[in-house]
C-alpha cells in the first residue's frame, strides 16, 4: 500500500498517467521510498516549497537592494549660506551724572576763632566728614579771591551753621568789622540752621550787650562740648543737623 502511494506521488511530481501504471526506472528509489511512510512524503515536499518560496523572495528582495544601489543618487541642493548682518550699534559716549553737590556746596559750615578754637574746629570737622558729611573749614576750602564775598557765599549755600563758642569768642563782636559777627549775621539773614558748639567754660552773655543783628544767637539749641563723651557729642550735633536731599 505504501509502494502504491509512492508510485503516484512519483508519477504525479515526473509526469505519467496515473490510471496507467508505469515502472519506474530506479528501484533504488522504490526501494528507498518504500522504507518511508507518506505522512513522511508530505512533510519533505512541504519543506522544498518553503524552501523554493523563501528562495524566490530572497531573490526579489537581493534584485531590488541591487537596483536600489545602482539608481543615481539625487544631487544635494546647494547650501546657500546666509549672511546677517549685524546692525551697527552707535557708540554713545556716557557722560557721568553730575554730582548732587557741586564744588561750591557743604553741608556745613564752621565757624571758630583761630587764636582759640582751631584746633577743636580740625577735630570736628574730621569727625563729621569721616560721617559722610561735606564740612567747610576757611583754613583749608577757602579757595583763591576776595576773601569776604568768598567766605559769606559759603555760608549762604551751607543749609548748617556750626559755632565754636569757647569764653572769649563774642568778645569782639561789637566791632563792626569782626568776622565772627559778619558770619553769624549772614547765617541769621539766610535762616541757616544754627548751632552752637559750646566750650564748658563758655556762658551766653546778656543779649543787650551783643549786636542787634546776631543777638538771637542764644536762642539756638546748642551741644556742650566734651572730650570725654566725644562720640556721643558727635552724634548729638549730627541729630541737630539739617539733612539736605
Amino acid at each position: 500500500m505504501a509502494t502504491r502511494a509512492t508510485n503516484l506521488i512519483y508519477l504525479t511530481i515526473f509526469g505519467g498517467d496515473v490510471s496507467t501504471p508505469t515502472p519506474i526506472p530506479t528501484p533504488e528509489l522504490i526501494s528507498l521510498n518504500d522504507s518511508f511512510s507518506f505522512p513522511s512524503m508530505v512533510l519533505i515536499l512541504t519543506a522544498i516549497l518553503v524552501v523554493a518560496v523563501a528562495a524566490v523572495i530572497l531573490m526579489f528582495w537581493w534584485r531590488g537592494t541591487k537596483r536600489e544601489s545602482l539608481s543615481v543618487a539625487p544631487e544635494p541642493s546647494p547650501q546657500v549660506e546666509t549672511f546677517v548682518s549685524k546692525p551697527e550699534v552707535p557708540q554713545v559716549k556716557v557722560q557721568a551724572a553730575p554730582s548732587q553737590k557741586s564744588e561750591d556746596s557743604y553741608d556745613v559750615f564752621i565757624s571758630y576763632r583761630r587764636q582759640s578754637d582751631s584746633q577743636t574746629a580740625r577735630l570736628i570737622r574730621s569727625e563729621l566728614r569721616h560721617q559722610g558729611l561735606r564740612v567747610f573749614l576757611d583754613v583749608d576750602d577757602l579757595t583763591p579771591g576776595i576773601f569776604d564775598r568768598a567766605l559769606l557765599d559759603r555760608i549762604a549755600n551751607s543749609p548748617n551753621f556750626l559755632i565754636i563758642l569757647s569764653a572769649r569768642s563774642l568778645e569782639h563782636c561789637g566791632e563792626e568789622g569782626d568776622w565772627m559777627r559778619q558770619e553769624i549775621a549772614q547765617a541769621v539773614r539766610t535762616k541757616r540752621n544754627i548751632v552752637p558748639i559750646t566750650m564748658p567754660d563758655f556762658q551766653f552773655p546778656e543779649p543787650a550787650s551783643l549786636p542787634p543783628e546776631i543777638r538771637v544767637l542764644s536762642n539756638h539749641q546748642s551741644v556742650t562740648y566734651s572730650h570725654e563723651f566725644f562720640d556721643a557729642m558727635v552724634s548729638k550735633i549730627i541729630r541737630y543737623l539739617k539733612t539736605t536731599g
